[in-house]
């Protein structure tokens, strides 16, 4: 899986995370972009540890 599979994966399991939590399409999506900027600058092992231990929330 390349970095732009797993940055897309990623986002999309933090949307679903906090639409599961109540959260309006507008705040989810707002969180996931958010979180997004912080993950670009990750290496792609850190990125697939996040999926792996499901840290959508953090």
């Amino acid at each position: 899986m390349d970095k732009m599979a797993l940055l897309k994966r990623l986002s999309d399991e933090r949307y679903e995370y906090f639409a599961t939590q109540g959260l309006s399409p507008l705040k989810c999506r707002q969180l996931v972009v958010e979180k997004l900027d912080a993950w670009k600058d990750l290496p792609m092992e850190e990125l697939q540890r996040i999926l792996d231990n499901e840290e959508f929330g953090s």
